[in-house]
């Protein structure tokens, strides 16, 4: 490879990037006021980054944004050819599945709260040490006193073994195919934690790999190859 194709190559590895973080940075604000301002329905907001994506699809495509619309229309066009194209499979189908995993976690703790508090207990039977550690940090957490939250959980995070973070991580990989409802009271509580940016991300996410297979679709019926 000569020094105009690295150059090409690093220049191509940039508008991607470019291309990845404006779409992230202008579809998750849409979401997040969507949600505050308007509705907290997920079906709602998934329509309004649908709509937004599309318009940005079609502006690109007529020239409408500038040096960003051509770098976008670039980056899309790349993947109808190359080896790049299989890897694009790939990265879109995991993302589409862990995310789906993610949102349908979220979504049921929200719509069966019965079922979640039921296995919440089952699951988080403490001793009374554990259950006033755990009641301070929530208690912490609703009070905005983030310098208490992470001093108590970096206490609690020196008790743990690397062998039993292992475990937990292969647990957690396995759990939504084991017990789902314990996966989706791991996964709300963690998204709570984090002022719902992990369903904020992850609707963003998922919109944008189904839009990216759209993408994918029309420019392999519509963009004809260079003769």
């Amino acid at each position: 490879m000569n020094k105009q194709q690295l150059k090409q190559k690093g220049l191509n590895i940039l508008e991607d990037s470019i291309v990845a973080l404006v779409m992230i940075f202008v579809l998750l604000p849409v979401r997040i006021i969507f949600v505050r301002y308007v509705s907290d329905e997920w079906i709602g907001s998934l329509g309004i980054v649908t709509l937004v994506m599309v318009s940005l699809v079609l502006l690109s495509k007529y020239n409408k944004l500038g040096l960003f619309g051509r770098m976008f229309w670039r980056t899309s066009t790349r993947f109808k050819k190359g080896k790049k194209r299989f890897f694009v499979y790939f990265a879109i189908g995991f993302n589409i599945f862990i995310w789906s995993l993610v949102i349908s976690g979220i979504q049921f703790a929200e719509n069966n709260p019965e079922i979640i508090e039921e296995k919440r207990l089952l699951l988080m039977q403490m001793t009374p040490q554990d259950q006033a550690m755990f009641d301070k940090i929530n208690q912490a957490a609703d009070a905005g006193d983030v310098v208490t939250v992470n001093n108590e959980m970096h206490e609690q995070l020196k008790k743990i073994e690397p062998v039993l973070i292992l475990a937990a991580a292969l647990t957690l990989v396995v759990l939504p195919f084991i017990d789902f409802t314990a996966w989706a009271l791991i996964i709300s509580f963690t998204n709570d934690f984090v002022a719902g940016y992990i369903l904020h991300f992850g609707t963003v996410l998922l919109v944008e790999s189904f839009e990216i297979i759209g993408l994918m679709i029309y420019i392999h019926l519509a963009v004809k190859p260079k003769s």
